[in-house]
């Protein structure tokens, strides 16, 4: 071990200790009550009301309370059924941040092994790790058994298998984050996922075994061939992987008579009409309790699909070149535009971003200004929520204005990253 990597994995271990420390000390229920950790699709009390219906037969998605898959009803639901919960009940959560933190440190070392041959100053995967695993947003994401984590899992899962030319891999961590409730992220990041798969460590010119020699002296033609290939194995693992997690998912919810269709329009038509419009860090809540219901279809579609308008020119721009970065900006792009948004789906993408620290070079002040915005909003989130529903000083106008901020804050990260690695990239070319 390198000296200048203890740090990181006393780091790491610190954070991996605040997690099991909160769930002794039963800090799950009130972190589950806090709506910048949890969101109507993964609340405790609403998969608790689930499971007691699955318990009973009857069908946990014949209401409007549980918006979770089922195998996440399967997993999580037993576990948090008898409220306080406890260490075991977060014993999921802390996997699953565990398994991103792994499949992150893959990611990274690739990263670090192209970085080697390029001459450059490495991101050490190490590092890149315990900042993802003691990120106080993580941590309390953790705590409060939100699904963000198993959502961080998926991504950082599909992006491993992809640098790494495994399509079974990367094809199963984005059929695992099209299910938790992300389709339109897992779509969106296929052709940078296929590029990655197609290149050598998906950073470029690195030397991994199993990426080793491809795309080497075939030229243009050899390299688009390449990376058709790549879409077409990864678009048939991701089906598969999807009609798997349906088949499964039909055959335990067979007992309370749950059709296919009850639990997909409970899961997945429930994010894309946005009918719950309780208080959270988006922005659908309030937009649309004050719009006239006759522009709300309208509004609906825009805010759905506004993603798909924003990644398209990045990956169109920056895909052959930077095709993990285009993943970690189409992650971002799609939480900031989510309906049910947390502190912890935050955590999920910036845990991609020390890997570009070369890439985002210059970029000098203005990140104090973002890193800012990050703090200043999750601090005024709490406040303001008070002042308005507890001590009733405020109006729902002030806790807006925290979710404008942090919608703001997100918007100028993704503005940034893209304008330093645009120019980077750009003065990379001409250099060489």
């Amino acid at each position: 071990m390198r000296s200048r990597d203890r740090g990181a994995v006393a780091l790491a271990a610190a954070g991996v200790l605040a997690r099991v420390l909160l769930a002794i000390l039963g800090w799950t229920e009130s972190a589950s009550e806090r709506l910048e950790l949890a969101s109507p699709v993964d609340a405790l009390a609403r998969i608790r009301e689930g499971h007691a219906l699955w318990g009973m037969g009857q069908s946990p998605y014949g209401g409007s309370a549980l918006h979770a898959p089922p195998l996440y009803l399967a997993l999580v639901g037993p576990l948090v059924a008898n409220a306080p919960a406890g260490l075991v009940a977060s014993v999921p959560f802390i996997v699953a941040d565990l398994v991103a933190a792994a499949a992150i440190h893959r990611v990274a070392t690739a990263s670090t092994r192209t970085a080697d041959a390029a001459d450059a100053s490495p991101t050490s995967p190490a590092w890149t790790v315990a900042l993802f695993l003691a990120n106080p947003f993580s941590i309390a994401s953790c705590a409060a058994a939100s699904s963000a984590g198993f959502r961080a899992a998926a991504l950082a899962v599909s992006l491993a298998g992809a640098v790494e030319g495994t399509p079974v891999v990367a094809g199963a961590g984005g059929a695992a984050l099209a299910y938790l409730g992300d389709p339109t992220c897992a779509a969106l990041t296929v052709p940078s996922l296929a590029r990655a798969m197609a290149r050598e460590g998906g950073f470029g010119t690195g030397t991994g075994k199993k990426g080793k020699g491809k795309g080497r002296g075939k030229g243009r033609a050899g390299a688009e061939d390449a990376v058709n290939a790549a879409v077409v194995h990864l678009c048939a693992w991701i089906v598969g992987w999807i009609v798997a997690l349906v088949g499964v998912s039909q055959a335990v919810m067979s007992n309370a008579k749950v059709t296919s269709m009850d639990w997909i329009r409970a899961t997945y038509g429930f994010r894309l009409v946005a009918e719950d419009l309780s208080p959270n860090l988006g922005c659908f809540w309030y937009f649309f309790t004050e719009m006239f219901d006759n522009f709300r279809v309208f509004f609906l579609f825009a805010f759905d699909y506004f993603p798909v308008v924003l990644c398209v020119p990045v990956v169109v721009r920056l895909g052959a070149d930077e095709p993990v970065f285009c993943v970690f900006i189409t992650r971002l792009l799609c939480v900031v535009f989510s309906p049910y948004p947390t502190l912890g789906d935050a955590a999920g993408y910036l845990a991609l971003l020390p890997l570009f620290r070369a890439s985002l070079a210059g970029a000098g002040g203005f990140g104090y200004l973002v890193c800012a915005g990050y703090v200043a909003s999750a601090l005024l989130s709490p406040i303001m929520w008070r002042l308005w529903i507890v001590d009733r000083v405020a109006n729902a106008n002030f806790f807006f204005a925290t979710t404008l901020a942090w919608m703001a804050t997100q918007s100028a990260l993704c503005v940034l990253c893209v304008d330093r690695v645009v120019a980077n990239t750009r003065l990379a070319k001409k250099k060489s």
